[in-house]
């Protein structure tokens, strides 16, 4: 019994199989449209004396007239929502009562490849620990900053994104 090629559709030959380009008018090449441009560094901080220090020492370090802002976390966590997550955020956990959790808030926040920095009122190696090796914080300070530890730890990571 013979197979009726009839019953089975044609296969389209290589030729068909190849497609045209799309038909280009243009003489330039298309560009993809750019990245929003990110800041380089945000600070907010809960009390006076900490954004006066850290402005002191990140002065001449940071574009932008160095901007450290008063605010509670949450109001930093909405702020960040908002806006390009720069390349340095520097947050308060001062006040929290589950700076963990605050992390992980911030954490789903926070664009991919931002670096972290925070400081807090915990002084706890095992916390320090946590947040630092776990969490992707780059580094924490606890209370009170001091101009030195600042610029030992925080000023470091700042330069290296300059």
């Amino acid at each position: 019994m013979q197979d009726d090629l009839t019953l089975y559709p044609a296969l389209p030959s290589p030729a068909q199989m190849r497609q045209p380009a799309p038909y280009n008018n243009s003489l330039s090449p298309a560009v993809p449209p750019a990245a929003p441009t990110r800041e380089k560094f945000i600070g907010f901080v809960r009390d006076e004396a900490s954004m006066k220090t850290l402005q002191a020492v990140l002065a001449g370090h940071i574009p932008n007239h160095n901007q450290m802002h008063q605010m509670e976390f949450r109001q930093a966590l909405t702020i960040l929502a908002a806006i390009p997550t720069p390349e340095i955020v520097l947050v308060d956990l001062s006040d929290e009562e589950q700076p963990i959790n605050a992390l992980m808030d911030l954490a789903d926040t926070v664009d991919a490849g931002t670096t972290v920095l925070a400081v807090g009122e915990v002084q706890n190696v095992n916390f320090y620990r946590l947040v630092v090796k776990n969490m992707g914080v780059k580094e924490y300070l606890p209370k009170p900053l001091t101009p030195e530890t600042i610029t030992s730890y925080f000023l470091p990571v700042v330069e290296d994104l300059e």
